[in-house]
C-alpha cells in the first residue's frame, strides 16, 4: 500500500468533496480538474472510461467515479479513501449548514444565493460534458449512437434507463459486428 498517495487522494478528495456544489454531474469537471489536470493520475481516456463504468452502475456518479479513480490508483485502500473523503465533506457542510439555514430559507438574500447557483451547476454541467466530449474518438457510429439518444431523451421521452439499453445494443451492433 502506497501510504503517501492514499494520503494525497484523502485530501484531493476531501477538498473535491468540500468545494462542489450542484453534485452527481456538477462534481465531474472538479474531479477531472484534479485527477487529470492536477495530479496527472489518469489520462483523459481513462477518466472517461472511469466515467463510462459510473454512469451504468447503481449509485451517484460522482461518487462511483470516486471509487473507481481510488481503486486505479491505490487498490481497495484507495478506494475506500476516495469514497469516503468525497461524502464526508459534503454530508459534514450539509448537516452543519441546513440546520442553520432552514429557519431563513424563504429569505431574499438566501433565495436570491440558491438561484444564483443554479445557472452555475448547469454551467458545471456542460463544461464536463464538453470536456468529456472532447476526449471521444468520433466516428459516424459514435455520432449515430448520440444523436439516437438525444432524440430518445428530448423528444420521444424515453425512459434513461432504456435508452441507455437500447445505446448499448447500437453500440454491440456498430462496434462488435461492424467492427
Amino acid at each position: 500500500m502506497n501510504l503517501p498517495l492514499i494520503l494525497q487522494m484523502t485530501l484531493t478528495f476531501l477538498k473535491i468533496g468540500a468545494f462542489s456544489f450542484g453534485g452527481g454531474y456538477a462534481i465531474l469537471p472538479v474531479i477531472r480538474h484534479e485527477v487529470v489536470g492536477i495530479h496527472h493520475w489518469l489520462t483523459d481516456r481513462e477518466f472517461l472510461n472511469i466515467l463510462s463504468i459510473s454512469q451504468v452502475t447503481p449509485g451517484p456518479v460522482a461518487i462511483n467515479t470516486s471509487t473507481y479513480v481510488g481503486y486505479k490508483m491505490g487498490g481497495l485502500p484507495g478506494s475506500v479513501a476516495a469514497t469516503i473523503s468525497v461524502v464526508v465533506a459534503c454530508i459534514t457542510l450539509s448537516v452543519l449548514l441546513a440546520g442553520r439555514l432552514y429557519p431563513y430559507r424563504e429569505h431574499r438574500l438566501i433565495r436570491s444565493v440558491f438561484g444564483a447557483l443554479r445557472p452555475i451547476v448547469i454551467a458545471l454541467i456542460l463544461s464536463a460534458a464538453v470536456s468529456t466530449g472532447m476526449t471521444v474518438d468520433w466516428d459516424w457510429r459514435s455520432v449515430t449512437i448520440g444523436v439516437i439518444a438525444f432524440l430518445l431523451l428530448t423528444r420521444l421521452k424515453v425512459k434513461v434507463t432504456w435508452v441507455m439499453g437500447i445505446s448499448g445494443l447500437l453500440g454491440a451492433v456498430f462496434y462488435g459486428l461492424m467492427g
